[in-house]
């Protein structure tokens, strides 16, 4: 499974993901944290637990551009015993999920326990992304400081957020665009999600990015996560 230099999201606007304690009835809801929804089973090809969602997207919501996809909602998935460097899942025409393909794992739990932690279940709220946050990045990326002094000063750039869509606005410079490993084509990015790790030796839990690709195509899902190999050594 290869990974090429290049991201782009779809959609192109990126939304930053604010959970909230409850929302009025909406039927495209968004929700973020710990959930295994009935009926909705996918294995991790390592260990055999069962995954997580960890966000689930409403696919009838037109900002995000999923709606022919073959189910209502859109599962985003992690196991929470491993950390995985990249796997793909898809979804039949019944909606139901399958591992595609599985690259390696970067970090294995001790027997019994699982090393990612996720929030419990929230709703969410989609608040779209400044441009100008995002136009700073870019300039920030290319090195161009004096020209993104003016709003580099305004924007946690050290805090990985979650955001849907877009770029993302901090990423480790390693990780690329999948390619789908049904079809071949890059994949654009769809999401990304902060979770905390526990690892051997440190007091508190790392943080870690998982970055989510989607081929709308395949109903393919790469998670891809986005973290050096060595810091899990």
């Amino acid at each position: 499974m290869s990974t090429l230099g290049k991201i782009s999201g779809l959609p192109e606007q990126g939304y930053f993901v604010q959970p909230v304690a409850q929302l009025p009835f909406s039927d495209v809801q968004h929700r973020l944290g710990t959930d295994r929804p009935a009926g909705l089973e996918l294995e991790c090809p390592l260990c055999e637990a069962p995954m997580e969602t960890l966000l689930r997207l409403n696919t009838q919501d037109t900002r995000l551009q999923l709606e022919g996809l073959p189910l209502h909602e859109l599962p985003l998935m992690v196991c929470t015993q491993h950390v995985i460097s990249e796997v793909q899942y898809s979804f039949t025409s019944a909606g139901e999920p399958v591992v595609a393909e599985l690259e390696h794992t970067v970090a294995a739990a001790a027997e019994g326990e699982g090393i990612i932690e996720i929030p419990d279940t929230h709703p969410v709220l989609l608040h779209a992304v400044p441009d100008r946050i995002a136009e700073t990045r870019q300039l920030v990326n290319e090195g161009r400081l004096e020209e993104a002094a003016d709003w580099a000063g305004k924007f946690d750039w050290e805090q990985p957020q979650n955001q849907i869509g877009g770029t993302p606005l901090l990423m480790n410079r390693h990780v690329g665009a999948p390619a789908c490993c049904l079809c071949g084509q890059t994949m654009p990015f769809l999401a990304s999600v902060v979770v905390g790790v526990r690892v051997m030796g440190e007091p508190d839990p790392l943080q870690l990015q998982l970055l989510y690709f989607l081929c709308r195509r395949c109903a393919n899902v790469a998670l891809v996560a986005d973290i050096p190999v060595e810091d899990y050594s």
